[in-house]
């Protein structure tokens, strides 16, 4: 999915941003960003990464290598969506 987010230089003021402008969409520092979870039965798999242009015209679009990451405890309206199997512990 697509969504916005805050530069790893503005990361640690995050509280702040929101207190000020309300919402990260209404910040000036605000990036495009690129999110993929990944849900196993194992566990949730997340990645983040900022969205670049791409060319001259810079209508097109890119991102970097995908790197997912476990995140243990994962809460929210797209985790736990998977259904559990009867033979599951």
């Amino acid at each position: 999915m697509e969504a916005w987010g805050l530069p790893k230089d503005k990361l640690h003021r995050h509280q702040e941003i929101l207190d000020r402008y309300g919402a990260t969409a209404n910040c000036p520092y605000k990036i495009d960003t690129v999110s993929f979870v990944l849900e196993t039965r194992h566990g949730i798999w997340t990645a983040q990464l900022p969205i670049t242009p791409k060319g001259p015209g810079k209508k097109k679009r890119t991102f970097g290598a995908v790197t997912l990451q476990f995140v243990d405890g994962a809460e929210g309206r797209f985790a736990g969506l998977l259904l559990v199997p009867d033979d599951a512990p």
